[in-house]
């Protein structure tokens, strides 16, 4: 009885051990494996292609849930509003999922419309003389053997979209109408060159222009290189699932280097803002002085 106590007691000790060290490999594989995406760039063997796709949850590579009342409450943490005009509250913060308004044409495939605002309406007191506008940004990670870089998209908007990366050298698409409705053929991004991408922190950049009615973007592509991290970045402080190293030619830093590209952005935006008011204003005093010539005449032909 006590020798079989004795083996079962063995036979116990010899469990309890069993499970400990299984435990201990289960955890070392969760780390591992947490680890894993942080791992990959750094191999750059392989090509990895991530969406560029508004309205997109890449921490289930699949969209955002769609919309269907509005305001909306559902937040694109990767597509991040950092300036408008006017300013939204907060002045920094995610993007938000759309529903289609009326004039535009249907979300690509696995995307949404997206605007800085919870509505597609445009923002109150929006017009030919007042527009609005915001910049958009979403930010990518590459290692430092990255190689073959790229990227492409499409893209409707309403009324007007401009695309830069990383600086305002970079023009990804020109200024132009956003094409919008559904009879007419979505933009595309001119094509990307090997100069443009740079160890660290990559980012595109758009500025939206609205003149009234409706407000919002809707883009569909994708930057792809070997040892480009899976995630983009997350939220506004950019936080990425990997640690990113930031460039090393730029000696005041990304950081840096990314809020001159911002105002940059923005004195474009406003410097096109200040130029629309100042033709609205011309052609209202045009217009003025051209009723008070013909007044006189049309009295006498009265």
């Amino acid at each position: 009885m006590s020798r079989h106590f004795a083996v079962s007691g063995s036979y116990i000790r010899h469990c309890a051990w069993a499970h400990a060290a299984a435990h201990r490999a289960t955890r070392v594989a969760r780390l591992l494996l947490a680890a894993l995406p942080c791992m990959v760039p750094a191999a750059a063997g392989a090509a990895t292609t991530v969406p560029l796709n508004t309205g997109y949850n890449h921490q289930v590579f699949w969209p955002y849930a769609p919309v269907t009342i509005l305001p909306s409450s559902i937040a694109d943490n990767y597509w991040i509003n950092i300036a408008s005009h006017p300013t939204t509250n907060p002045a920094i913060g995610p993007s938000w999922v759309l529903p289609v308004a009326p004039p535009w044409a249907p979300p690509f495939p696995q995307t949404h419309w997206i605007s800085a605002w919870k509505t597609f309406l445009s923002p109150s007191g929006t017009m030919q003389s007042h527009p609005a506008y915001t910049i958009f940004r979403k930010c990518f990670c590459l290692s430092p053997n990255f190689k073959n870089a790229s990227l492409s998209f499409r893209v409707r908007a309403d009324d007007n979209i401009q695309v830069w990366f990383n600086t305002i050298l970079n023009v990804a698409l020109p200024p132009t109408i956003g094409n919008w409705p559904p009879n007419l053929q979505p933009r595309a991004s001119l094509p990307s060159a090997p100069n443009w991408f740079r160890v660290g922190r990559n980012c595109i950049y758009v500025l939206l222009e609205d003149t009234g009615g409706h407000m919002g973007f809707d883009m569909v592509g994708s930057i792809q290189a070997d040892g480009l991290a899976e995630q983009p970045a997350f939220g506004p402080a950019q936080t990425f699932a990997c640690e990113c190293a930031d460039s090393i030619p730029h000696p005041q830093g990304i950081a840096t280097d990314e809020e001159r590209v911002i105002r940059d952005i923005a004195r474009i935006a406003e410097a096109r803002l200040a130029n629309r008011r100042a033709i609205q204003a011309a052609t209202a005093t045009d217009t003025q002085r051209l009723s008070r010539r013909q007044t006189p005449w049309l009295r006498r032909r009265g």
